[in-house]
């Protein structure tokens, strides 16, 4: 029994209310351990594993997955990013430096730039293996044409 466990999460607003409800629901997991406690709520079986890149996570477990896949590691994988803003100090922080934009809208690569703007999101994609020489495309060439895409006399008839 530990004597002193740790608090609980205080969540300040309503809307956080669902991120508390799975926080508790997952056994206060931490980020490392989310993949896990995921994995196994689901029901998943194989390697769950959790990757920190900072902006290029998402492209990062897709490339994981996909080397897993090619190598046959796998036959599925399912690969997510995810980007949720618990904690107000970070956004405080870059308040203060005046990194945000005031107008609240991000002008990238414009003159009228004025900061960035952070935001949440979760993506997750299914990838599977298709077997040995699947998805390769082939496209046949029938001979000369008047312009490439004119198909040429048999070319596409079955």
């Amino acid at each position: 029994m530990v004597k002193n466990p740790p608090p609980r999460p205080q969540f300040a607003s309503a809307g956080l209310q669902i991120v508390a409800a799975v926080y508790e629901a997952l056994g206060s997991a931490t980020a490392e351990q989310l993949a896990t406690k995921v994995a196994f709520a689901l029901g998943l079986r194989g390697e769950a594993i959790t990757v920190h890149t900072a902006c290029s996570t998402g492209l990062a477990v897709v490339h994981l997955a996909c080397q897993s896949l090619h190598i046959g590691d796998s036959d599925m994988a399912l690969a997510a990013g995810v980007n949720l803003m618990l904690a107000p100090s970070v956004v405080r922080a870059f308040d203060q430096t005046g990194a945000l934009s005031p107008t609240g809208a991000c002008h990238a690569f414009d003159a009228d730039a004025d900061g960035f703007i952070r935001g949440e999101g979760c993506g997750v994609v299914v990838l599977k293996r298709l077997g040995p020489g699947a998805g390769m495309l082939s496209f046949p060439q029938e001979g000369w044409t008047l312009a490439s895409d004119i198909p040429a006399g048999t070319a596409g008839l079955v």
